[in-house]
């Protein structure tokens, strides 16, 4: 596999002990590697990279996909799909799932940054 065929996926340098603070980028990172795909993480910790990349970016060949859900679709079509062996309500109860812990847990973690030690004290 040539350097232009290799999958490439830019994502938010992480803290905490995580690969990354964003929730879409670990979301790209977790299903790159259930899905068993040969992709190389790159890590966006300066500012002259994230001027030229959103976050996750997924580059492969000449095309660039800038969401999680667009790079998902793009990999299903090449055959690293980890629902397919699922049937349509385990697929549905999945989505359900997913979509609960996103809509439960997002407010959290925000809030667990916002709190965070590290930040300024308020002027």
């Amino acid at each position: 596999m040539s350097q232009q065929e290799k999958f490439q996926l830019y994502v938010y340098d992480g803290d905490y002990s995580l690969p990354s603070l964003d929730v879409e980028c670990l979301k790209s990172i977790l299903y790159t590697a259930v899905a068993e795909v040969p992709v190389q993480v790159r890590l966006l910790n300066n500012f002259k990279h994230c001027v030229f990349y959103n976050a996750p970016t997924f580059v492969h060949k000449n095309l660039l996909f800038k969401s999680f859900h667009e790079m998902m679709l793009y990999l299903r079509t090449l055959n690293y799909n980890i629902d397919n062996k699922l049937s349509s309500k385990q697929s549905s109860e999945s989505l359900a799932l997913t979509n609960l812990v996103q809509s439960k847990l997002k407010p959290v973690t925000e809030f667990v940054y916002w709190l965070d030690q590290r930040n300024p004290k308020g002027s």
